[in-house]
């Protein structure tokens, strides 16, 4: 996936990403490292989820980050409890996602200003679909930025908040009257879109397009768990795995 960077910023934003790899200000890295808003650490010890070790993110303890994101590869993994103690004791909030999601969540609260830090386990090579993204949004087609959320389609409704508790961040309170996207991909030669998944926030992202061919995606606005407006614009592109 490759990311648009916002000339504006000389921080280390997250360019691009896929499998093996990842793209910080359109430099390309194959192993794994810490990506810091100010800096890069390259020489983070593990490269496999199982080589993780308690000792790995105790040393980044002493970073200054309100919160580490480890990506523990192509997929989610857990790690044991006692290797994230360091940073539970110390006060700092940990997020564990796969690789993909890290590189945007990071990019996110980098926008945000967040002190953030985003350990990510490089494991395996390979690739994935090309998206554009303005720092919050993606689409397969820069132009699709520039247009209204799902076309205008999505009515605005009455604002709220939930307030839930995080045992890691603590008490999280959101807000906002559109919950989220359902996001639709349909293969050519399909008769009817199938639910990719839902999206609290942008960016929502097809992590896993299959096999290649024609794609076409859609997405429908949620509101208090149901599907409200029009079907947005439809954006169809040519996967390629090759």
């Amino acid at each position: 996936m490759k990311l648009h960077l916002d000339p504006a910023t000389a921080k280390n934003a997250i360019t691009g990403y896929g499998e093996g790899y990842v793209i910080v200000n359109r430099q390309r890295f194959e192993r794994s490292l810490v990506v810091l808003p100010e800096r890069l650490l390259l020489d983070w010890p593990p490269s496999r989820f199982d080589e993780l070790a308690p000792e790995h993110l105790a040393a980044l303890a002493d970073l200054d980050r309100e919160i580490i994101l480890l990506g523990t590869g192509s997929r989610l993994r857990f790690p044991r409890p006692e290797i994230i103690q360091s940073l539970i004791e110390r006060g700092i909030g940990v997020e564990v996602m796969d690789v993909q999601a890290a590189c945007r969540t990071y990019n996110i609260l980098l926008a945000e200003e967040r002190r953030v830090a985003a350990a990510l386990l490089i494991l395996s090579s390979g690739s994935t679909l090309f998206l554009y993204t303005d720092g919050l949004n993606e689409a397969t087609n820069a132009d699709d930025l520039m247009r209204p959320f799902l076309g205008g389609a999505a009515r605005q409704g009455r604002s709220y908040f939930t307030l839930r508790y995080d045992r890691i961040l603590g008490w999280v309170i959101d807000g906002g009257a559109v919950h989220g996207i359902n996001l639709y991909r349909q293969r050519k030669g399909e008769k009817a879109p199938q639910l990719v998944g839902f999206f609290m926030r942008t960016p929502a992202i097809d992590g896993s397009p299959g096999k290649s061919g024609q794609l076409t995606y859609t997405a429908r606005a949620v509101i208090a768990d149901k599907e409200i407006g029009k079907p947005s614009a439809a954006v169809t592109v040519t996967w390629d795995q090759s």
